[in-house]
């Protein structure tokens, strides 16, 4: 399978974002976080189309590690996609109503905890595919390597079942040096069946699905840009001694629900960015994409803290007891 194929659609998933959270009816900028969970459902979905894409495609061979491991990524992309929807619908209907309903929150976070254990999945065969090894694993690693992988390459009698392999896997494998793999592999290929996989690679539709990804991309970045200004906006207001003082531990959960948001958005959007660099510009760059996949783990690990500190605003009732007053000075 291409390497171009194995990755246009593993490195765009988000997680969805559970903050800030608006649990008073004053606030007017519940409403720009309304349009905002509006415009992530949508990408979402789109984003769940690519990785709904990615997975039939992906898992129908099998034939090598990477194959099994990029499967992986797009079904644990599925669940991470279709959860961020539920999420921002759930915010959305909270958000964009006149006055809080808890319950929905609750629906948020929830989908938005199951985003983020399927993004750590996700993430984390995507860095096992994409992400360099040092010197030292790939030298203990390369004969062991090249002889397993010569050996899964006899199985292919059949030109037709070469059809999803490419020079560009071969030359992407993850074993070290890559010169030496090369080498050994077309030993074990023929010319004229490259260049039959070259044809195939060339007359394929991969650059329309990196373009697809490249655009949603930079609108989710954009997207995350302001509701990290929004989530600044919210700790200001939140994370201050006065609202302490009058809410106590409750308040001190909403100003870490804020302070999560504005972390976790600003990662996602080194996550997105760099995606960008990898998927507009058609020509694959694997570090970019390892780049994109640890920004992805830090990102869950921080929506799963966020979602701690939510839940019992959320499900359990107390984001409805926050008393916003505000301090007057003399």
């Amino acid at each position: 399978m291409p390497w171009r194929v194995l990755w246009p659609c593993l490195l765009y998933f988000t997680v969805a974002r559970p903050a800030p959270k608006y649990f008073s009816s004053d606030d007017k900028a519940k409403f720009a976080a309304c349009a905002f969970d509006v415009w992530g459902a949508i990408d979402s979905l789109g984003f769940a189309g690519l990785s709904v894409n990615a997975a039939s495609k992906e898992c129908h061979h099998q034939h090598l590690e990477l194959q099994k491991t990029v499967c992986t990524a797009s079904i644990a992309g599925v669940h991470a996609t279709f959860a961020d929807v539920a999420s921002f619908l759930s915010s959305a209907a909270t958000d964009c109503a006149e006055n809080l309903n808890n319950p929905a929150y609750c629906a948020a976070d929830s989908s938005g905890l199951v985003s983020a254990l399927a993004n750590i999945a996700v993430s984390a065969s995507n860095m096992n595919a994409a992400c360099p090894r040092s010197e030292l694993n790939n030298r203990a690693e390369i004969g062991i390597d090249i002889v397993r992988r010569l050996s899964e390459f006899k199985k292919f009698k059949d030109p037709a079942d070469l059809g999803n392999l490419s020079d560009s896997l071969v030359r992407e494998l993850p074993a070290a040096p890559v010169q030496v793999q090369e080498e050994e592999f077309r030993k074990t290929l023929d010319l004229h069946k490259f260049e039959e996989i070259k044809a195939v690679d060339e007359h394929s539709n991969i650059r329309k699905t990196e373009i697809t990804e490249c655009v949603f991309n930079a609108h989710f970045s954009a997207q995350l840009l302001g509701r990290a200004i929004l989530a600044i906006n919210s700790g200001a207001k939140d994370c201050t001694e006065f609202n302490f003082k009058i809410n106590g531990d409750v308040g001190q959960k909403v100003c870490a629900v804020d302070l999560g948001g504005v972390i976790g958005s600003f990662v996602s959007m080194g996550q997105f960015l760099s995606a960008l660099s990898s998927k507009c510009s058609g020509k694959p760059d694997v570090h970019a994409d390892c780049t994109s996949a640890a920004f992805n783990v830090i990102a869950a690990v921080d929506a799963l803290a966020v979602v701690g500190a939510s839940f019992p605003l959320t499900c359990g009732g107390e984001g409805s007891e926050v008393d916003y007053k505000e301090l007057i000075l003399p």
